[in-house]
């Protein structure tokens, strides 16, 4: 969530668009503050929520408990590989998670290789893990960061906060934000009540 609205807050024209949908929702949509249903389906939120967290997986390596020597690619660089993500994959970029032409946002969807890879991690991402090992809990997860970030964004404007620019992620279990030359975590940012 501190990513998302760090991303948010630094870009405003994406936040304004997440909001416009979050409150005058497109048809069939209306309902998304009482259905779960309705909420997940909302387009513009989906596409925001992915990209957070195709950007800012919350674990980045797997865990370290080996019995041989092995290969191990970082879910962060899988998420971001430019081979596979295109030449903006360090951009953050909800539109380009949005596969309907006719939606207005619509910036011409997933990259080629994304989409015809096979692997089975949710939504293309290696944010959740893949195969046996993946976190059995993702539903519940995104679930509640769309809830979460639905409600906060319909009520509140994230602003852009000076330290934002020397905002970093440390990895200990998760990865969590830091700002350089100060002590503990969080992220800065300025919250306003709509």
């Amino acid at each position: 969530m501190s990513y998302a609205a760090y991303s948010l807050a630094r870009c405003p024209q994406t936040q304004k668009r997440l909001r416009d949908e979050l409150l005058s929702p497109p048809n069939g949509y209306e309902d998304w503050q009482q259905s779960l249903k309705c909420l997940d389906k909302l387009p513009y939120l989906d596409a925001v929520c992915r990209e957070t967290l195709r950007l800012y997986t919350p674990h980045s390596f797997p865990p370290p408990h080996w019995t041989d020597n092995d290969v191990v690619i970082p879910q962060r660089w899988i998420n971001t590989d430019a081979m596979l993500w295109g030449p903006d994959a360090a951009l953050f970029k909800p539109e380009r998670w949005i596969q309907d032409s006719t939606h207005q946002y619509y910036s011409g969807g997933l990259p080629p290789a994304i989409l015809e890879s096979k692997h089975s991690g949710w939504s293309h991402l290696m944010t959740f893990s893949i195969g046996p090992r993946n976190c059995i809990a993702y539903r519940m997860a995104v679930a509640e960061f769309k809830t979460c970030l639905a409600v906060l964004v319909s009520r509140f404007e994230f602003v852009q906060h000076d330290l934002m620019e020397k905002v970093y992620g440390e990895v200990e279990i998760v990865d969590r934000p830091r700002v350089r030359g100060v002590e503990g975590y969080y992220m800065p940012c300025w919250v306003q009540a709509l």
